[in-house]
């Protein structure tokens, strides 16, 4: 098996990784080229929400194999790959769990989050970005979305370089696995490591919330939720919180 490239970008500061990594990928950088920054100064979530970005969390956004899934399947393959990495270092404390579609939590609190973008270059040729950060020192909450970080949970964390080689690193496993055996393998792995089926949901949608409870996910990795009424309801993009 051929050595994987991998180049990294490091640097003190930067408005958005993702910003940096996606200029890349549409002037023709490969797979696993990576950006990493000390600080953001004008990160972004989902919805366009900023993400704060203070010096010493993990700010990473990596060029992935955009043809290992769907711009949606890389969000879910990018949350358990950055999941897989953070886990072991949770020994003795709560459990990492993911929450649909790009959150990675802990004792109900936002440990750190995945954004993919995805788009052409000007040959037509597909690209996908995924932005990950991990609150390693810092856990500044949003409105109503309460954090947690390695540090406040009484671990030490790990340099940020360190956790993004081996985030790295299986983001180059879990994508030569969805190659090899589809996008199947992904959607097992990632509910393995979410909240336990039955589990009370609400979902903020553009047709207003629903209420009910995780139900898994289908083929595809859209989320599925256990209305009262009897019926499952299949999200496929949307806001989820703990709770009904």
């Amino acid at each position: 098996m051929t050595a994987t490239r991998v180049r990294i970008e490091r640097h003190a500061s930067l408005p958005s990784t993702s910003d940096r990594a996606i200029a890349l990928a549409e002037a023709g950088e490969g797979a696993w080229t990576a950006v990493l920054a000390d600080e953001q100064t004008a990160g972004r979530g989902r919805y366009g929400r900023r993400w704060l970005s203070p010096c010493g969390n993990l700010h990473l956004s990596v060029v992935l194999d955009a043809g290992a899934a769907t711009p949606g399947g890389l969000g879910l393959l990018a949350g358990l790959a950055a999941g897989e990495a953070i886990a072991p270092l949770l020994s003795g404390a709560a459990a990492l769990r993911l929450k649909w579609p790009n959150d990675l939590m802990v004792a109900g609190r936002k440990l750190g989050g995945v954004l993919v973008e995805a788009g052409r270059r000007h040959d037509d040729a597909p690209w996908a970005v995924a932005g990950i950060g991990v609150n390693l020192v810092a856990h500044p909450d949003e409105a109503d979305r309460p954090a947690i970080s390695l540090a406040a949970l009484g671990i030490v964390p790990p340099a940020p370089q360190t956790l993004a080689a081996a985030i790295i690193d299986r983001l180059i496993a879990w994508s030569a696995r969805a190659r090899s055996e589809g996008f199947a393998a992904i959607v097992a792995a990632w509910q393995r490591h979410a909240q336990a089926p039955g589990t009370p949901v609400s979902v903020r949608l553009p047709t207003g919330p629903i209420a009910g409870r995780y139900a898994g996910l289908d083929d595809d990795g859209a989320l599925l939720v256990a209305l009262e009424d009897g019926r499952t309801r299949r999200v496929v993009t949307g806001e989820v919180f703990a709770g009904g």
